[in-house]
Order: structure tokens, then sequence, then C-alpha cells
């Protein structure tokens, strides 16, 4: 049975967006039919304060309470992520998960924030007055999963970790009463664009 070619651009042009949502970016998220928005790690840092691009150069470290690692250097003001393979097992504690459940329960985690060899605090984040959005990276030492839902303040969390490294999403959005609602997952859950900002 022939199809003429006017029904056969129309089946093409339908069949297309579908191609093309189901596709993943390369640039360190995935761009499918729940609509979250991708992050490139090697990408221009920005001043909080008022959105100019930062054109230093330095190194980037990742902190928590058990110390700072190293994971890149920033040139001209772009990103170099290199995070390290291994995490030393003195960086890992075991996070304090209550309320939570599931294998990662006592699982051990390095989790800290990113700040510039010069002291300034980097973060991957989106804000406004209603919400904020963050990419954060944890390394745990084995994969697992943890799912929490708290009440108050209200709080959903679902980790489904593998073992080194993970992009950990947050979506917190505020009421007018400034009450939070806090999401987190290692499912990309952005509706925004992220980027790297310097406070």
């Amino acid at each position: 049975m022939k199809m003429s070619k006017f029904t056969l651009v129309i089946a093409m042009l339908i069949a297309m967006p579908f191609a093309i949502f189901s596709c993943s970016s390369g640039g360190g998220g995935e761009i499918g039919n729940d609509n979250s928005i991708s992050f490139d790690e090697n990408s221009q840092i920005y001043n909080y304060s008022d959105g100019s691009s930062y054109v230093g150069d330095e190194v980037i470290e990742i902190c928590a309470d058990g110390g700072c690692l190293r994971t890149g250097s920033v040139a001209n003001g772009i990103v170099n992520l290199e995070l390290p393979i291994n995490v030393p097992y003195g960086y890992l504690e075991v996070d304090d998960n209550t309320g939570c459940s599931g294998s990662l329960k006592d699982v051990r985690v390095f989790q800290g924030d990113f700040k510039l060899s010069n002291g300034s605090a980097l973060h991957i984040r989106y804000r406004d007055n209603q919400i904020r959005e963050d990419v954060n990276y944890s390394y745990y030492e084995r994969a697992g999963k943890l799912t929490c839902n708290i009440a108050n303040p209200k709080m959903s969390v679902t980790i489904d970790a593998k073992s080194g490294w993970n992009k950990i999403y947050s979506r917190r959005i505020y009421d007018a009463n400034r009450n939070m609602t806090l999401e987190v997952s290692t499912k990309n859950i952005l509706t925004n664009e992220v980027k790297w900002l310097l406070y």
C-alpha cells in the first residue's frame, strides 16, 4: 500500500518532537518528557550580587565536616570540574537520616559545599523569591536507596545512588508566608536553568 508524500511528511513532523525530547543531552543532565533542565558543569561562573561574569583563576574544592577535597579549577571564570575518583575513608560520615528508610540509611557519605581557593562560596543554583533549585554532589561508599517523607517542614527525599559520586537535585518552594516545601532527588527535577553562582 502506497503512502502519499504529504502523509509521510506529516507523520515525520508528528514524530520529530518525540525523538528530540527522548534523547539525553551531554551537558550533565537529561532533557526528557519531564521538562527537566540540563546543566553543563564546565561552564561560566557568575557573581550572584550583580549577575556579571567572574573572570578569575582559582582552585575549586568541595568541603564538609571531614575536610576539603580538590575538585577542579577555574580558568578565566570557566569551571573545569574534576571530581576525585575516590574519597578517603576519613572524609566519609554517616548522615543523620532521621525519618528515612532504605539501604542507604547507615551508609557513609561525603556531601559538602563548593568553594574557591580565595574562600568564596560557590553554588550551582537558580534562585528567585519563590523558588530555589540546586545541584550538589555527594559521594556514597556503596549503591543504595533512601526515601524520606517529612511533614514539618514538608520534605520529600528520593535517593537512588550509585557507588561513588552522584548529582543530588533539590527544589525549595516558598509560599506567601515563607513556608518551605523541599524535594530532593537523584533524578533531575530542575525546572529552571541553574548556573555556577559566586557568593
